[in-house]
């Protein structure tokens, strides 16, 4: 909502008049009522924002400190680590999320065919890609994997593809 809040930002200081201008901050203030609120509920409870357990964060410590870019692929029941790893890393998420996912259809096909085929995706072959699965999935295709390991907790294993 960044650009309609601008929008009317401008439209507001160009106007004259006061009345206007109470009205503008008005609409700006509905616009911004939800993360005000979230804000000040947050205040409250002292919270810092995202909680990562161990495992998560060592995870996200062994991509960080990756000296190459590609890809991490992650399933998109854990989408929330593949954009961390996205955020904290030089390496590009697969499926960093959904609904921002370009082409997700065919992002998703290939991921079905690294994990039931082990097929490599062909833009897998130009930057190194690095599939993480969490160990307890119930996917018994992960368990099979022939992929050389690169990384491994009590919950995360990661296999580098290329």
């Amino acid at each position: 909502s960044i650009p309609a809040i601008i929008a009317l930002l401008n439209y507001v200081k160009s106007k004259k008049g006061w009345m206007l201008q109470l009205i503008g901050a008005l609409a700006i203030l509905i616009f911004l009522s939800d993360n005000i609120t979230w804000f000040y509920c947050s205040i409250e409870k002292n919270n810092t924002g995202v909680l990562l357990n161990k495992d998560e964060q060592q995870l996200i410590n062994f991509f960080e400190t990756q000296k190459e870019k590609g890809w991490v692929i992650g399933t998109e029941k854990r989408d929330d680590l593949t954009s961390y790893i996205q955020l904290y890393s030089s390496f590009k998420g697969w499926i960093p999320h959904p609904f921002l996912t370009f082409n997700i259809e065919n992002k998703r096909a290939a991921l079905q065919d690294l994990l039931f085929s082990q097929k490599a995706d062909e833009r897998w072959k130009i930057a190194p890609a690095y599939l993480f699965i969490n160990k307890s999935d119930t996917a018994s295709a992960v368990h099979y994997l022939s992929f050389p390991v690169r990384f491994e907790n009590g919950t995360f294993k990661v296999y580098k593809i290329n």
